[in-house]
C-alpha cells in the first residue's frame, strides 16, 4: 500500500507543479495565433504573410515583448479551406494559453473563423477583402484592401485613364470574388462603362476553355479576380484563346504562383497594387528589405510588408493603451491617421487599414 500512496501523492504534486508552470507561463506570455493558407492554391501568399508576421514578432520580442510579456506563436495551416480554418481556431482556443491576437488570410477562411474569434474577444487581424468582414463584429480589423476600395480605384482607372467602355468579369467563386465583382457592378452604375459578361470560376480547375466562350467580341477589357495557380492558368488561357483586348487584375495577382502559371501571358497585364517598392532608397524600406532577405533569403513581397506593418501597428496600439483590453485597443487603432510606414501613409477607417495604391503593368 505504501508504494500506491507514494504514487498518488507524487501524481498530485506533479499536477500542482504543471498547473503552477502553466499559470506562470500565462502571466509572462501572450499568444498570437496565425491561421494561414500555407499549402494548396494560394499558399505563396500565406507564406509571405507568415514571414511578415514573424519579422514583426521577432522585433517586438527583442524589445521585451508586449507590456513585458513574451510573444508566443501558434501557427496553423488553414489550406485556405474554411473547414480547416475552423478546426484550427477551435484547437487554439482549447489550448492552455488561448491567443490574444489572431491573424488570418483569405476571405473564405476569415469569414468562417470570425464568429469564434469574436466570441473569445480576441483582436482579429484579417487579410481579407470580403465586404461583410467588419459587419457584426467588435474586435475584427481588416489588414487588406476591401472590395469597395478596389472598385473605387479600378473603375475610374478603366474609364478615365484607359478610356474603355466594355468590361467583362471573371471572378473566383468565393467570398472574395463575389464581394469584389458585386462592388464593381455597383460602381459602374451611372458611368459609361458597360458590363459585357460576368462569370464565376473554380480556381482549383485547370481547363477554362468553356468559360472563355462567354467573352463577347465587344469586350475591351477583362477583370480577372482570383488567387494563385488557378488565376495564372486562367490568364494564360484567355491570351491563348486569341483575345486581343486588355486584362486587368488586383493585388492578389502579384505573386510568383500566378506569374509562374501564366508564364509569358502575364506580360502587359495591368494590376492594382499596394504602393510598396522593395527597390526604394528609403532608409526604413532598405532596412526592412535587408532584414527580410537575411531571415528568409529572398525579396519581400507587398503581402509580407502589409502583414509586418499591420501587426506592428497593433503592437503600437497595445503599448499606447497600456493593458490587454481588446475593445480599448481597437478604439485606439481607429485614431491612426496617415502614419508613415514602409507601405506609405497608413490610416484606419471603419476598422480597416487604408494603404496607398498604384497601377502597375507586368
Amino acid at each position: 500500500m505504501k508504494p500506491m500512496r507514494f504514487s498518488f501523492y507524487a501524481a498530485l504534486l506533479l499536477g500542482i507543479m504543471l498547473v503552477s508552470c502553466n499559470n506562470n507561463k500565462s502571466e509572462n506570455t501572450v499568444k498570437i495565433g496565425l491561421v494561414l493558407g500555407l499549402s494548396g492554391n494560394g499558399s505563396v501568399n500565406g507564406k509571405y504573410h507568415l514571414e511578415g508576421y514573424k519579422m514583426a514578432i521577432e522585433e517586438q520580442n527583442k524589445k521585451g515583448g508586449i507590456l513585458g510579456k513574451k510573444i508566443e506563436l501558434d501557427i496553423q495551416d488553414s489550406k485556405l479551406d474554411p473547414k480547416e480554418g475552423l478546426i484550427s481556431i477551435k484547437n487554439m482556443y482549447e489550448s492552455s494559453l488561448p491567443p490574444f491576437i489572431v491573424c488570418s488570410n483569405g476571405s473564405p477562411v476569415s469569414m468562417a473563423i470570425k464568429p469564434e474569434v469574436e466570441k473569445n474577444k480576441s483582436i482579429f487581424l484579417a487579410a481579407a477583402a470580403a465586404s461583410k468582414l467588419i459587419e457584426n463584429s467588435n474586435y475584427t480589423i481588416r489588414n487588406y484592401v476591401d472590395a469597395k476600395t478596389i472598385s473605387e480605384n479600378m473603375v475610374p482607372y478603366i474609364t478615365d485613364s484607359l478610356k474603355l467602355k466594355k468590361l467583362g468579369i471573371f471572378y473566383v467563386d468565393n467570398d472574395f470574388g463575389k464581394s469584389v465583382s458585386n462592388s464593381i457592378i455597383a460602381k459602374i452604375k451611372g458611368t459609361n462603362l458597360n458590363n459585357t459578361f460576368i462569370e464565376n470560376f473554380n480556381d482549383k480547375e485547370s481547363d477554362f476553355k468553356s468559360l472563355l466562350s462567354k467573352i463577347t467580341p465587344s469586350t475591351e477589357i477583362i477583370y480577372v479576380i482570383g488567387v494563385g495557380k488557378g488565376l495564372g492558368i486562367l490568364i494564360k488561357q484567355i491570351k491563348e484563346s486569341g483575345y486581343k483586348g486588355k486584362i486587368i487584375a488586383d493585388p492578389l495577382s502579384n505573386t510568383a504562383e500566378v506569374k509562374n502559371a501564366a508564364g509569358q501571358s502575364i506580360l502587359g497585364i495591368r494590376y492594382l497594387d499596394f504602393a510598396f517598392d522593395n527597390k526604394s532608397e528609403s532608409k526604413k524600406i532598405k532596412e526592412f528589405v535587408q532584414s527580410y532577405k537575411k531571415s528568409f533569403g529572398k525579396e519581400p513581397s507587398d503581402i509580407a510588408a502589409l502583414s509586418y506593418v499591420g501587426l506592428k501597428l497593433v503592437f503600437k496600439s497595445i503599448e499606447e493603451v497600456g493593458e490587454f483590453d481588446s475593445k480599448k485597443i481597437i478604439q485606439n487603432l481607429e485614431k491612426i491617421k496617415n502614419i508613415e510606414s514602409i507601405m506609405g501613409g497608413v490610416s484606419v477607417s471603419e476598422r480597416s487599414f487604408i494603404y496607398p495604391f498604384v497601377f502597375e503593368i507586368y
